[in-house]
Parts: structure tokens; C-alpha cells; sequence
């Protein structure tokens, strides 16, 4: 066995991945290289070689005494010193880009402080600008590009595409410019003379000193990571606490008076909030170290997380939130009794034509507001853990400029396991009616033959829709009125599923203007359709996973459906999938000539655009059925 360089007993050490990297902030996907950086005593240790995996321990691709484990509570790995986690290609640049001696061990400090505190799991993504195009544009000699208009520099950010490689390598660029030049007071004190060595698989990286500062959360009256200041207040029950977080980890703690509540909160894509009276937040420690602020929880205690800065006082119709979170429930042998979280997420549709939520396991776990600064919703699905991202199904409905939102009900169906209105960590799953004035009802989640009982929250306008990511269920949020009704017990007429455990989206077949088809990426299996009606509403018929399917045909006018069966083997962990091929056309019989399905041996099925489609799927399975009014 290998001994730690910290001189401890030989054991197989837990090292804790973290799911973004501490260069370059953003998620780690599955098969990256990956390094860790661990902290023994006054060395900072370098495990190379390993890979990300969807599901379980990452692999090693080297013999090594160390389990790279990535159950964010693990009991094992907190009783180790916290490790980072940074892409190995990021590491390279990192190191050649930072000046300081002492490089490891600050880009350790930073990654760790990333996380607001220990065991937290909330991904906060990292703001993309025009800052960030010219530096990637000064390391590529494209620097002419710089002359064009914002609005042109923009379109070029989009069509890079906003997980592509260059963001990588302009945030790592950046990191190292930032850690190389301190600008906070308080810092750690290292030699001058910090060492590298390398003895076989392991690197360390030396440094000496601690300083730190441990203060009662509710006697912080200001703090800003920019300029490092902190300042007290001496009374404890002084307003409102308000705490910032962004990809970086806090960047902000201050206080709110009563004025400053808002009734229509704006709704921010890059920062997360805690917002709560200074009396939930006693015996919670702000530890302020090397300019960066964290949490400790002597005890237990919950805390909500939003992304919009909403007061306390607000009048919020959500349900109480379990804990620990229900995705984590499977590992309770392994969780440590740290702090109690949920993390809600807000979408305003003000401005937005149209809204994805995000399903898993029949709950819905995050949704996405698509704007002209946000048009597509792969950020928000990379922030869904990874271990469930292939078991996710997207579900669109879009939102007219002269269209308003009526009413939401949530319908929780009775399957006899579980119960979300008591706030128990095994909601039931639901399924979401939504009311809008153009549209009429929308039907999003699964559909099944089962009682259920129905929350309806009547509203009007743009209002913000609220989803718990620790599903359970979503909710609706207006500055205007809202009345409330709650029936349980209602027999279900649903029609007998298609797919057991499907999720049902259904559209109306007449005055279609233009039809789109989605298909997953080489391959024909559709994904789902996109209808434009003549009185400029749309229909979404199974998943729209804009910036991921592609769209391989749209057809202006179209009088008939054409569709097969198919099947594809893709790679774990999705497997066998078991779909449909779909066309549009303008005569009774399908052309071959169009054929864009080869190896589709089925016999192809031709429908009269008139009734309702209704598209079955699961992110295994589609099927197609087909109704009259």
C-alpha cells in the first residue's frame, strides 16, 4: 500500500468529485479526464487519471489506493479534508497561465470555496460575455472580430455554442489571471520557496500558513468577495439577511429592510440566493478564509434556495420541503447529518415565447424560461445531476406575445407510494394542467389510469412559475390575485397509456401552418414536432430539445402524417430505443423519394391531418396514436 504524504495510516482514502471543475466551472460530462486535488496537512496531493462516469465511483485508470466517489454526503469522505476536482486539460492550461509560486494550492482553495458550504450540490452556472469572446478570440488571431457591433459578437458567442471547448479555456485563462495577484487583506502566508515533487503518481505542491476568521452569521451586516471588507452590526435581529451565490461560490452577504421586499422579483440564470430573518439563520457560522466566504452547520438546520431574490414576507404558495432530498434518500446509510436544503427554481414568463420542464421518474425537476439571452435549455438540463440526465424527458409549451397563463394545476396521481402533500421525501408523482388563454389546457407528465387529487392556482398574465429541483411538483407565482382550490380523489378517465410510465403530450391536427421534425442526432427516430398553427400559436408533440435533436425537415402546409416504427441501439445507458420515424407531406401517399429513413423496414402508416396526435415517450420509447375531436 502506498502511504499518504501526510504520514497517515495506510488506508483507501475517499476522494470526493465535485460535479463542475474548479478552473473552468463548468459540469463535468461522462468520460472526461479528470485530476483531484487533495489537501494533507501543508501539501496539496494530485491523484491523475481518472474518468467521470454517469453512475457510480469514477473509474481509475491507474491502480491507486483511493476511491474517487461522488455521493455528495458521503460519510467517508468527510472525514477527509475537502478535494477538488479539475479537468486535466484545465489543469495544464491553469498552470502555465498562473504566475504565483503556490499555484496548486490556491487553485485548491478556490475550487473548495466554489461550494457555499460542505456537501452542498447546487450547480450554479457560470456567466459567458463578451469579455470572455475576446480573450478567446486574442488566443485564436481573430481579433478583427472585435470591431463588429455587440448584437454581431453575440451571434458569433451562439454559434460557438455555449459548452464548447473555447469557454473552457477562456474561464481557465481568466482563473489563473484572478489567482495569480491577491487582492484581499486577508490571505494565506506561504514560503517563498513553494516546492514541486513528483514521486511516481503523486505530486505535492507545498505551502505553510492558516489564518481565518469565524463569525456569527446573523452579526454580518456586509461583505463583497470584490473588496474583501467585512462589517459588523451588533444587533442580531437588524432586518433581513440576504446571501449571494454564484459559480464562484458566495459572492455576497447584506441586509434588506421590509421596503425592499418586491411582489415581481426578477429571476437571475447565474446566482442563487438565500434570503431569510436573521433568527433562522442563528448558531450558522460565515468562515471567512484567503478572501473567500463558507458556511458551518454546528447543527442541522433548512435553508431554502431561489434563484430571485424574494423577501421572506413574500406570500409563496409552496409546499414544505423534504430532506433529506429524495434523490439522495437510496444512500442514507452513507449521508452525514449535515444541513437540511431544497433548492427552488423560479422562470418568469414575461418575456419569455415558451417554457421547458424538465421530468424525471414522473417529477418535475427544473424548467426553463426561453428568452432571446437564453433561447435554448441545455444549460439548465447540465445542471440536473448527471447521474439522472439520460432519464430526463423535456416537455415544451410555448407562449405567444398576445397569450396569457390562466391557471396551473398540479394533478398528483395516486400510485400508492408515496405522498407529496405532507411534505414526505416520496412525493407522488404529478402531472401539470396547464390553462393559458390561446391554447386552452396543456397536458404535461405522465399519464396514467390512476385516482389522482388536483391543486389549481388561478391566475392570469405572465406570472413565475416555481419548481422544487427535490421534486415535488410546481406551483405558480403572480403579483395579481390568485384563488386556490384543492379536489382529491378524482377518478381518472385518462385513456389506457401507450407506454407504461409515459409521459402524453397531445395537439390539435387542423390549421397547421408549418410542421417541424426533431430527430436525435444521426439517427431518423423523431424526438418530437413542432406545429405552428395559422393563428400563430404552436403545439409541441413529444420533447423539443432545441441545441441538441436536429431539425430535418419543416414543411409549410401540410395535409398529411406519415410514420413508422423503428428501432436503434445507442450506448449505455440509454440502450435499445424503441421509436417512430415521422414525415409531413401534401398528398395521401408518402414519397419515396423523400425516404429518410434507411434501414426502417416497417410499413409506413399515412394520417389525415384532422383530430388530435397524440405523441407517447419515455427516454427509452415513442409511439403515436391518433383521435378525433
Amino acid at each position: 500500500m502506498e502511504k499518504a504524504s501526510g504520514g497517515q495510516d495506510d488506508v483507501w482514502r475517499h476522494l470526493c468529485i465535485q460535479p463542475q471543475c474548479g478552473a473552468c466551472l463548468e459540469p463535468f460530462q461522462h468520460q472526461d479526464e479528470l485530476i483531484s486535488l487533495f489537501r494533507s496537512g501543508d501539501t496539496i496531493e494530485i491523484h491523475e487519471a481518472c474518468q467521470y462516469t454517469w453512475m457510480g465511483c469514477c473509474e481509475q485508470t491507474n491502480a491507486r489506493h483511493a476511491t474517487f466517489c461522488k455521493t455528495p454526503l458521503c460519510e467517508r469522505c468527510r472525514k477527509e479534508e475537502e478535494s477538488a476536482t479539475v479537468h486535466r486539460d484545465c489543469v495544464q492550461l491553469f498552470v502555465r497561465e498562473c504566475d504565483a509560486p503556490d499555484k496548486y494550492f490556491r487553485l485548491w482553495r478556490a475550487s473548495v470555496a466554489m461550494r457555499p458550504w460542505r456537501g452542498c450540490v447546487v450547480k450554479v452556472p457560470r456567466k459567458k460575455g463578451l469579455r470572455d469572446l475576446d480573450i478567446a478570440l486574442d488566443r485564436q488571431d481573430l481579433a478583427m472580430i472585435r470591431t463588429l457591433i455587440p448584437e454581431l459578437r453575440h451571434m458569433v458567442m451562439e454559434a460557438i455554442g455555449g459548452s464548447a471547448r473555447v469557454w473552457r479555456y477562456t474561464a481557465v485563462v481568466e482563473r489563473a489571471k484572478s489567482l495569480s495577484v491577491h487582492k484581499n487583506t486577508r490571505q494565506l502566508v506561504f514560503d517563498s520557496t513553494d516546492s514541486l515533487s513528483r514521486t511516481g503518481d503523486l505530486l505535492t505542491a507545498n505551502g505553510t500558513g492558516d489564518r481565518r476568521a469565524v463569525v456569527q452569521l446573523d452579526r454580518v451586516l456586509s461583505w463583497r468577495r470584490e473588496s474583501g471588507q467585512l462589517r459588523l452590526c451588533k444587533s442580531r435581529n437588524l432586518s433581513i439577511i440576504r446571501i449571494t451565490m454564484d459559480a464562484f461560490g458566495i459572492a455576497e452577504i447584506e441586509r434588506l429592510d421590509s421596503s425592499q421586499s418586491t411582489t415581481n422579483p426578477g429571476v437571475s440564470g447565474h446566482e442563487v440566493y438565500i434570503v431569510e430573518h436573521p433568527a433562522n439563520l442563528s448558531l450558522i457560522e460565515a468562515v471567512f478564509d484567503a478572501g473567500y466566504c463558507r458556511l458551518e452547520f454546528p447543527e442541522p438546520r433548512h435553508l431554502t434556495l431561489l434563484n430571485a431574490s424574494v423577501t421572506p414576507d413574500a406570500s409563496w404558495p409552496i409546499q414544505s420541503i423534504p430532506s433529506p432530498p429524495p434523490h439522495l434518500g437510496q444512500h442514507n446509510d452513507q449521508l452525514a447529518p449535515i444541513q437540511q436544503f431544497g433548492h427552488l427554481q423560479l422562470a418568469s414568463t414575461n418575456h419569455a415565447w415558451g417554457i421547458t420542464i424538465f421530468f424525471q421518474s414522473g417529477y418535475p425537476v427544473a424548467l426553463h424560461a426561453h428568452t432571446r439571452s437564453a433561447p435554448t435549455a441545455v444549460e439548465t438540463f447540465r445542471r440536473i445531476p448527471q447521474s439522472g440526465q439520460h432519464s430526463c424527458v423535456w416537455l415544451y409549451f410555448s407562449l405567444s406575445e398576445q397569450d396569457e397563463v390562466l391557471s396551473l394545476s398540479t394533478q398528483f396521481i395516486d400510485d400508492g407510494e408515496g405522498d407529496s402533500s405532507n411534505g414526505s421525501s416520496q412525493p407522488r408523482p404529478c402531472r401539470l394542467l396547464i390553462r393559458t388563454k390561446m391554447q386552452g389546457d396543456i397536458k404535461l407528465g405522465q399519464h396514467k389510469a390512476s385516482p389522482f387529487s388536483m391543486v389549481t392556482r388561478e391566475t392570469c398574465r405572465r406570472p413565475l412559475l416555481i419548481c422544487n429541483q427535490y421534486p415535488l411538483g410546481m406551483s405558480v407565482y403572480s403579483a395579481h390575485q390568485i384563488r386556490m382550490s384543492r379536489i382529491d380523489d378524482i377518478s381518472s378517465e385518462e385513456a389506457d397509456p401507450l407506454i407504461s410510465d409515459g409521459y402524453l403530450t397531445e395537439a390539435s391536427l387542423e390549421n397547421v401552418a408549418t410542421a417541424n421534425v426533431f430527430t436525435m442526432r444521426n439517427s431518423q427516430l423523431c424526438t418530437g414536432i413542432l406545429l405552428q398553427y395559422k393563428n400563430g400559436t404552436s403545439r409541441c408533440l413529444g420533447q423539443y430539445r432545441l441545441g441538441v435533436d436536429q431539425v430535418v425537415a419543416s414543411v409549410e402546409n401540410p395535409t398529411h402524417l406519415y410514420y413508422a416504427t423503428a428501432t436503434k441501439t445507442y450506448p449505455l445507458p440509454i440502450g435499445k430505443y424503441k421509436g417512430i420515424v415521422v414525415e409531413f407531406g401534401t398528398s395521401p401517399q408518402r414519397t419515396p423519394s423523400n425516404d429518410m429513413s434507411s434501414g426502417c423496414k416497417a410499413d409506413w402508416i399515412s394520417q389525415t391531418l384532422s383530430g388530435f396526435a397524440e405523441f407517447w415517450m419515455t427516454h427509452r420509447s415513442s409511439a403515436m396514436r391518433f383521435r378525433q375531436a
